[in-house]
């Protein structure tokens, strides 16, 4: 019987899988389009292999079990493959108004850190929560410190990386403009909209 040291592999271990419940992956293999296994790593106790999942591979969240076999015995443990979205709103609106900016991450499992670039905190205030794997983090500008367009950077910090998102406080230009007709012609009003970032869904009289 082998004496083992608490914390020490009794021998080099002689297999390593990962597996979804449906595809195996072992030390070593190459699986186009869908994931990569790093070669199998001993250094005196610790033992290193990654998996490196393509992202055309993630529809969903997916749990991957790591199997380490040692000879004689074989020990399992599972990590989490956690799928998420990112999201942001800007806002359109005429000088004078405020602006609430918005960006949020969902189908999260843990909460992430979320944090704007601009510290102008006597015309602004951030709220933020988390609930049901959402997200949501909202600054809203005081009216009196949009005089044209302006972009905030959201930053969302997920398991060390950091997602900068850009979001625009986008100031543009109402306009109505009248005719003077004589009685029973035809009367042709405009509005008009001068300075907007992306293309109104409607415009109606």
């Amino acid at each position: 019987m082998d004496a083992i040291r608490s914390g020490h592999a009794s021998s080099p271990v002689s297999a390593l899988t990962f597996n979804d419940g449906t595809t195996t992956w072992s030390d070593g293999d190459t699986v186009a389009d869908e994931a990569t296994v790093s070669d199998l790593g001993w250094s005196s106790d610790v033992v290193t292999s990654t998996l490196t999942l393509k992202s055309v591979y993630f529809t969903a969240d997916k749990t991957i079990t790591c199997s380490v076999t040692f000879g004689y015995s074989t020990l399992s443990a599972t990590a989490v493959a956690d799928i998420f979205e990112l999201s942001k709103t800007s806002w359109v609106m005429t000088t004078g108004q405020a602006a609430t900016l918005t960006c949020g991450v969902t189908g999260l499992q843990v909460e992430p850190t979320m944090q704007w670039a601009s510290t102008d905190t006597a015309h602004e205030v951030v709220t933020s929560s988390y609930a049901g794997e959402a997200s949501t983090s909202t600054l809203t500008l005081d009216a009196d410190t949009i005089t044209a367009d302006s972009s905030q950077t959201c930053t969302i910090t997920i398991s060390g990386t950091d997602y900068a998102q850009t979001v625009l406080a986008d100031v543009v230009e109402l306009t109505g403009k009248g005719y003077a007709q004589v009685s029973s012609s035809y009367a042709i009003p405009q509005c008009c909209v001068t300075g907007a970032a992306v293309e109104p869904t409607s415009l109606l009289f």
